[in-house]
């Protein structure tokens, strides 16, 4: 082949890559003019749900957190007082505890309102209801979350579940792991005790024992006699 005839061959190579270019280009022009409505619509929609998002956060979801810390604010006194039947049932315009938590619940307030109502239940006897609560309660703060899971430990220890009771005690002792959630080693273990899970009951012991030892609190100066008596309840002292 000579140079003019590869030159030849060459030049109808790229006109048919234009030709193909532009009837691609052609195709994708008259798409988008035949259905611009659904494009925009399309296009629309994920700006929107930004929009309302941003809004959700920014506006609305402190306002409502306001609403809920105003009505919140009027319980205090009747909760520090123990006046728990205001707490739980309202009146003298007052909004209950509950009420709140389920009107306000995506806001933090509302979670401190469920707070306020399990601990309100648990106080009263009313265990399920407080579990209830308890459970819709959230915190970021590890000591109050693992008062909590405390919290729900008690329930089920006053519903004699005393295997859930200890397991919902080590988890408050772990979540937090400090000086304020280690007693609640010794609780889980006296309720694995209690269940008769012995393995567990030392281990629970030993984690206070090793993780606190110099900690000078009182869970921890006789822990050796909580260890001795688990072990041989478990058969393993010689």
């Amino acid at each position: 082949m000579s140079d003019n005839e590869e030159i030849i061959v060459n030049e109808e190579v790229v006109e048919k890559s234009v030709n193909k270019g532009s009837a691609i280009s052609d195709k994708i022009t008259n798409f988008i003019n035949e259905n611009k409505s659904s494009i925009i619509k399309w296009a629309v929609i994920p700006v929107a749900i930004i929009g309302l998002l941003v809004a959700w956060r920014v506006w609305w979801l402190p306002q409502r957190n306001d609403e809920a810390n105003k009505e919140l604010a009027k319980l205090y006194h009747y909760y520090d007082s123990d006046s728990m039947d205001f707490v739980l049932k309202g009146g003298k315009g007052l909004v209950s505890a509950p009420k709140i938590a389920s009107s306000y619940w995506l806001t933090q307030k509302g979670k401190e309102a469920a707070l306020m109502a399990a601990t309100a239940y648990l106080k009263t006897g009313d265990y399920k209801n407080a579990l209830k609560y308890f459970g819709k309660c959230k915190s970021k703060d590890e000591t109050t979350a693992a008062s909590i899971l405390a919290g729900k430990a008690h329930c089920y220890s006053e519903m004699k579940e005393t295997k859930k009771a200890a397991e919902y005690y080590l988890k408050a002792a772990e979540k937090g792991d400090n000086e304020f959630t280690a007693p609640y080693y010794k609780t889980a273990g006296i309720h694995f005790e209690m269940a008769g899970e012995y393995s567990k009951a030392i281990k629970a012991y030993t984690s206070l024992k090793e993780k606190y030892p110099n900690s000078g609190m009182q869970e921890v100066s006789d822990i050796d006699r909580y260890i001795y008596k688990a072990k041989a309840l478990n058969g393993d002292l010689d």
